[in-house]
């Protein structure tokens, strides 16, 4: 039998998830510099996938966009903006699948298996959301260990190659780059996103068994009201009898 309750878990967590995958996309930090060894820090480098960004240490800070949205950026960041928009655009869908189908709402009252089947395919949406998001900042993560293990760290390799730091701002690149708040974000919403669309699939399984239980004892019902009404057991034709 379905579970309202573990419904709505399910759909809280994949809301949370959604809203995680759409932080992910926009943090300016999906690696930053690696401060390990330096002997002035006085900055800090940090580069999203939309922005590169310097932080300095007297608070102040300044980002430079890409000189490229698609064309001519490495192919690792070209994939990391298709799957993160791609996810984002997939979870607004679900949540607002989700927001009709769930059962605590009205609508579709009448119909509870095609309500069911919503139900599941806004889970499918979010879940599949978080799994592409996942997927953008495990490839992502995974080059940033690659370029960090290389002579010269990511100077003129990998992210850095076109686009990167210092061709957004004027700045000559050197250092390495670790794993940046962003990456975790996405994880953590990954882990979010498929709790969440398993649990929202399980509490929706058996709403339509529910409803036949519930047209079952109709049927129950109306089968005593005829049994009571039946001509056979009226009082047509006494007289004199008056019921008080």
């Amino acid at each position: 039998m379905g579970s309202p309750g573990m419904q709505l878990a399910g759909f809280i967590l994949g809301s949370l998830a959604a809203c995680g995958s759409l932080i992910t996309c926009v943090m300016p930090e999906w690696r930053r510099q690696d401060m390990a060894g330096e002997v002035i820090e006085m900055q800090i480098r940090k580069q999203g996938i939309w922005w590169n960004c310097m932080f300095f240490s007297t608070g102040q800070w300044h980002c430079d966009d890409f000189d490229r949205i698609i064309v001519g950026l490495p192919p690792e960041l070209q994939a990391a903006r298709a799957l993160m928009v791609l996810s984002c655009i997939l979870a607004f869908g679900g949540y607002c699948i989700g927001n009709m189908s769930l059962s605590c709402t009205t609508f579709m009252s009448d119909n509870l298996n095609s309500k069911k089947r919503l139900c599941i395919t806004s889970a499918l949406l979010l879940g599949l959301s978080s799994l592409m998001t996942g997927v953008s900042v495990s490839f992502y993560a995974a080059i940033v260990v690659q370029d960090f293990y290389m002579s010269g760290g990511m100077a003129a390799t990998g992210l850095n190659a076109r686009g990167g730091m210092g061709g957004g701002m004027g700045n000559s690149v050197g250092g390495r780059y670790v794993y940046g708040t962003a990456l975790f974000f996405g994880w953590a919403s990954m882990g979010l996103g498929l709790l969440g669309c398993v649990l929202q699939i399980m509490g929706s399984k058996g709403m339509d068994e529910d409803e036949d239980e519930y047209d079952d004892g109709g049927r129950n019902f109306m089968a005593q009201n005829n049994t009571y009404n039946n001509p056979a057991f009226t009082t047509k034709g006494r007289t004199g009898t008056e019921y008080i």
